[in-house]
C-alpha cells in the first residue's frame, strides 16, 4: 500500500518550498543585518517603522512648503493674488525644525547602538549606502538650518559668500528617495529600471537612426517640391519650414515622433 504520509514530494512541493525559502532569506538580508540584541532588534524593527512614517510625513510636509514658498514668491512678483493662503511661514518654520530635530535623534540612536554595523554590513560585506545617505541628508539640512539660513538673515551682511552653498538645499528633497528603503518591491523595481539601462540605450540609438533616416528620406523627396514654382509660396515656405533642410527635417520627425506636434 501506498498511504500519503509515504509519498515523496512532488517537484512542485520542493520548488515551491525553494522559492520561499529564497524570498525569506532576501527579506532577511534587507530587513536584518547579524542581529545580535534587543537594542539592534528595536532599531531595526520599531524605529525603521518610525522612520519610514516619518519621511512619508516629511516628503508631505516638504510638497506643502514648496508650494507655499512658491505662492509667496508669485505674491510678491506680482504673479498671483494675495489671500489665496494664510500667513503660515513661521508655522513652517516650526514643522520643519521639529522634524530636523526627530531625524538628528534617530541618526544618534542608530549610530550608539549600530556603531560599526551602521557603515558596513557584514552580509553583504559591502558599505551601507542607505545609510551613508541618510548622514548627508542630516548633516546638509542642519547646515542649512542652523548655519546657512540665520547668517543669510543677518542684515549687512555679503551673500554673496553663501551662494555656493545654496545646493545644499536642494538636498531636502533627496529625502523622498529614503521611501525606497522601506518599500521592498519599490526598490526591486528601481534596481530593474538600472539593469535595463544598457538595454534602454541601444533602443534609443536604435530609435534615432530611424527618425534620421525618415527625416533624410523627407527632406530628399521634397526638395524638388520646394522648388516648384507650380506649388503655392505659402505651402513651399512652410515645406522649408519644416523639412527643407536635414536639421529641420530631422526635428520636425522628432516631434511627430514624440509630442504629436505633427
Amino acid at each position: 500500500s501506498t498511504g500519503s504520509s509515504d509519498e515523496a514530494p512532488g517537484p512542485g512541493v520542493g520548488l515551491g518550498k525553494t522559492r520561499s525559502s529564497l524570498i525569506f532569506n532576501a527579506l532577511s538580508a534587507v530587513r536584518s543585518d547579524d542581529i545580535t540584541s534587543p537594542a539592534e532588534l528595536f532599531v531595526q524593527g520599531p524605529l525603521e517603522t518610525f522612520s519610514s512614517v516619518i519621511i512619508t510625513m516629511n516628503t508631505i510636509f516638504l510638497y506643502l512648503q514648496l508650494q507655499y514658498g512658491g505662492y509667496k514668491i508669485g505674491v510678491e512678483e506680482g504673479f498671483a493674488e494675495d489671500g489665496d493662503w494664510p500667513n503660515m511661514g513661521r508655522s513652517f518654520e516650526i514643522i520643519e525644525h521639529v522634524f530636523n530635530v526627530i531625524f538628528i535623534v534617530e541618526l544618534i540612536l542608530r549610530l550608539v547602538v549600530l556603531r560599526f554595523k551602521f557603515f558596513w554590513r557584514s552580509r553583504a560585506r559591502s558599505l551601507d549606502w542607505h545609510n551613508l545617505f541618510d548622514v548627508v541628508l542630516v548633516f546638509s539640512a542642519s547646515l542649512d538650518l542652523y548655519i546657512i539660513q540665520p547668517f543669510t538673515k543677518t542684515e549687512g551682511l555679503n551673500l554673496t559668500v553663501f551662494r555656493p552653498l545654496r545646493f545644499v538645499r536642494l538636498l531636502r528633497a533627496l529625502r523622498v528617495l529614503q521611501t525606497f528603503k522601506f518599500l521592498l518591491p519599490l526598490r526591486v523595481l528601481v534596481q530593474t529600471i538600472f539593469a535595463s539601462f544598457l538595454a534602454l540605450f541601444w533602443s534609443i540609438l536604435l530609435l534615432f537612426i530611424v527618425m534620421v533616416m525618415a527625416s533624410l528620406f523627407l527632406c530628399q523627396m521634397l526638395s524638388g517640391a520646394i522648388e516648384d514654382t507650380n506649388i503655392d509660396s505659402e505651402t513651399r515656405a512652410w515645406m522649408y519650414q519644416h523639412y527643407g533642410t536635414s536639421s529641420r527635417a530631422t526635428w520636425t520627425v522628432f516631434e511627430l515622433t514624440f509630442s504629436g506636434g505633427w
